[in-house]
């Protein structure tokens, strides 16, 4: 993660300084997933009647992913510490332009459409909690068990996870659930904390899932759809 004031452990060293060199099995290991999935969107490609197009598309982005991962890599710790508070406000920002002007699927808004290409958000926003969520603890590092602290981090991912939530896109802000447990984990905050926070996470979806007309049938149908078939696979 990130390093400021003196801070110790796993968590608070450097995550990459520039001259060190790439991750060779980050990148190995992207190559192949990209092989994999260009391979099945080709077999798509060649079965659609109107022609082809989703695999150059996808190689397109690949191309950007590829750019600003090598920008990325080059950044300094200490320049990311400083354009945390930027990259928070432009994450919130392109949640809630998502919301104002993306493009509505199914009921659900989750892209902007920028012509022949289309962004989703909530993407970068994953990266951009990550990122603040490690400012946010390496510059409260002495005080990372203290209940204000643990606080703060759920606030912190609170309005992603709200935006995401309400596209709706119940995956995605799992996902940013999921990311905010796992920075905290690794920051060493206490288990007791995060044993309550699941508790009544759990506890509110349940009074959610009972209330009529609360929460979209579809999302009812998916969270019982996997609950039946983790029962099945139990017996």
């Amino acid at each position: 993660m990130i390093r400021t004031g003196g801070a110790k452990g796993a968590f608070a060293s450097s995550v990459h300084r520039p001259g060190r060199g790439f991750d060779v099995w980050l990148l190995v290991s992207a190559a192949i997933l990209l092989f994999i999935g260009l391979a099945a969107i080709h077999s798509v490609d060649i079965t659609r009647t109107n022609g082809g197009g989703l695999m150059i598309k996808q190689m397109l982005w690949a191309a950007i992913g590829l750019v600003l991962y090598l920008a990325c890599a080059s950044v300094s710790q200490r320049v990311l510490e400083r354009a945390a508070p930027v990259l928070y406000v432009l994450g919130v920002l392109s949640l809630i332009g998502v919301k104002l002007f993306g493009v509505e699927r199914n009921g659900a808004k989750r892209w902007l459409d920028f012509g022949p290409m289309q962004f989703q958000p909530s993407e970068f926003a994953k990266v951009v909690l990550i990122i603040t969520l490690a400012v946010y603890f390496s510059k409260r590092w002495e005080g990372r068990t203290e209940l204000r602290t643990y606080v703060g981090s759920l606030l912190h991912a609170a309005p992603f996870l709200i935006l995401v939530l309400l596209q709706p896109h119940l995956a995605g802000s799992v996902s940013f659930g999921m990311i905010w447990l796992a920075v905290s984990l690794c920051a060493g905050v206490p288990w007791k904390f995060v044993a309550a926070t699941v508790a009544i996470v759990v506890c509110f979806a349940g009074i959610a899932l009972a209330t009529p007309g609360l929460v979209p049938d579809y999302m009812k149908a998916r969270i019982i759809g996997i609950s039946s078939k983790r029962d099945e696979n139990s017996t």
